[in-house]
């Protein structure tokens, strides 16, 4: 896909252009240890899909948004994949990170509670996502170890 989501959805704007494909044939392969999706596409026409296996991914084996025209023909999908060390959640706070300086520039010092939870500023829940975020990356990438104090 050139693009996360189609125009008008998803957790941001990914702006008004996509380039689709068209004309696609994926065949007589194996698509596995995908960060998301083993096949992913927007807007596609004229998708065919055959004699895949198709396994090891955190979201879907295929996924296919406003295409037009999609045959799927001998494909093996599955399982999902048990190692993904961080969630989607994760992925969406990272993309999320301009809007959240934009959230810290516009209304920093603003206070808000969650139900049951101790007031805080804009600044300060941001702060703190952007620390976590920070401290699971290096726990992924270079193995650092953390305490549930931390």
């Amino acid at each position: 896909a050139a693009k996360n989501f189609v125009s008008g959805q998803g957790p941001v704007d990914f702006g008004p252009f996509l380039r689709s494909a068209s004309n696609v044939v994926i065949k007589d392969g194996t698509i596995g240890l995908a960060s998301h999706h083993g096949v992913h596409g927007n807007g596609a026409t004229d998708v065919t899909l055959s004699n895949l296996r198709v396994y090891n991914f955190d979201v879907a084996g295929i996924q296919l948004n406003g295409f037009d025209g999609a045959t799927i023909t001998d494909c093996d999908v599955g399982p999902s994949s048990s190692n993904i060390p961080v969630t989607g959640r994760y992925l969406h706070a990272r993309v999320l990170l301009r809007r959240y300086a934009h959230l810290v520039d516009t209304y920093g010092d603003e206070e808000l509670a969650f139900d049951g939870r101790e007031s805080r500023t804009v600044r300060e829940y941001v702060d703190e996502l952007v620390a976590q975020m920070d401290m699971v990356y290096q726990h992924v990438i270079n193995g650092a170890e953390y305490t549930q104090s931390d």
